[in-house]
């Protein structure tokens, strides 16, 4: 293998990767939301005109399909209005507690990661065992990588990472993300043994982007080594 030019490693598939990462995770943002907008609108068809408790389930449910609805539009900001009245007047209901996670996914879609991390641990405070902690978990990283808290976005990702088998959902997405943080740290060695389980995926899309990441990692450290 040839040795990689310090021009071809500014500009490598594996920094280029950072926003197909982002992109995958806001399309699995948008999965969720649109299941829950079907969800919701059952819900409000099936009790909205049942008494007190069931109404105002039903009144969050309504409101939780207008955001989904407005976040599937790519009315970011618009959804936001409608998650925080969301979250202000039914908090205590599932669609509100939900609303906080979807409120730090539609905050990282529009790149504001300050508040996109706020939200994010938010949700993961007040529900550790909830639906979406791997998803907020990798929002979490993604945040504060963006951010270029690159210390921190590894740690998010690692704790994710270690949390999972390698077969399961998010791993790769996490160990992708620590394996990045680590390389903007300087911290290659780190960053290969991270991606190298990976080389085993059954996916063969995840081993053959693992074992690229890693030859650029490998490029790089004989090229710092000069």
């Amino acid at each position: 293998m040839s040795r990689m030019t310090k021009e071809e490693l500014r500009h490598d598939s594996f920094v280029e990767g950072t926003a197909r990462v982002t992109h995958y995770v806001q399309q699995n943002f948008m999965t969720v939301l649109l299941g829950l907008a079907v969800v919701a609108a059952l819900v409000v068809g099936g009790v909205f005109m049942k008494q007190s408790r069931e109404r105002s389930r039903a009144q969050a449910s309504q409101l939780m399909h207008q955001a989904t609805s407005l976040y599937g539009s790519g009315a970011y900001s618009d959804g936001l209005l409608k998650l925080d009245d969301l979250v202000s007047r039914y908090g205590g209901t599932p669609e509100g507690k939900a609303a906080v996670y979807f409120a730090g996914a539609s905050h990282l879609a529009l790149g504001e990661n300050d508040a996109a991390i706020e939200r994010f641990r938010e949700y993961l405070a007040n529900e550790p065992e909830g639906t979406y902690v791997n998803s907020a978990r990798a929002g979490l990283g993604l945040a504060l990588e963006g951010r270029g808290d690159l210390a921190d976005a590894a740690q998010a990702f690692r704790e994710l990472r270690e949390s999972l088998e390698p077969e399961e959902s998010f791993y790769a997405q996490a160990a992708f993300g620590e394996a990045r943080a680590l390389r903007g740290l300087g911290q290659l060695d780190a960053a290969i043994q991270v991606l190298e389980p990976l080389t085993a995926a059954q996916d063969f899309s995840i081993r053959q982007d693992a074992e690229a990441k890693i030859a650029v990692l490998k490029a790089m450290a004989q090229t710092s080594a000069l």
